[in-house]
């Protein structure tokens, strides 16, 4: 019977090496993410760093660029409209550049506007 586990248990450490986050592991094999993280401690297997929102945002606060998420450019931060400081967001700079941010404004403005009128 170990041995069965212990196919499992390489066979979790292989997908979640393959770049499955921990929960995604867990739902595929029916287990939660804190049973998949015992897993790869006891086979000896580091958890990756996590790459989420505030390692990008402090990143992108210290090089002074940002990537719009809409187009997908790396631009200058002064590229960004700041953030209504209400919402918590670090670093303080919307996700779509100013470009990007008018055309979307424009674009809902004439898609409601074609909305009204249609009756």
């Amino acid at each position: 019977m170990p041995k069965v586990n212990e196919a499992r248990d390489r066979e979790i450490a292989l997908v979640y090496q393959q770049g499955s986050t921990l929960r995604k592991v867990g739902l595929q094999f029916g287990i939660s993410a804190m049973r998949v993280l015992q897993i790869l401690r006891n086979l000896g297997i580091p958890r990756r760093p996590h790459e989420g929102h505030r390692t990008r945002t402090l990143e992108a606060l210290r090089t002074g660029e940002k990537t719009c998420t809409k187009c997908g450019e790396v631009k200058p931060l002064d590229d960004f409209y700041l953030q209504d400081p209400t919402r918590s967001t670090a670093g303080g700079y919307m996700a779509e550049c100013k470009r990007c941010k008018k055309q979307r404004t424009i674009d809902d403005h004439d898609k409601q506007k074609g909305e009204r009128q249609t009756p």
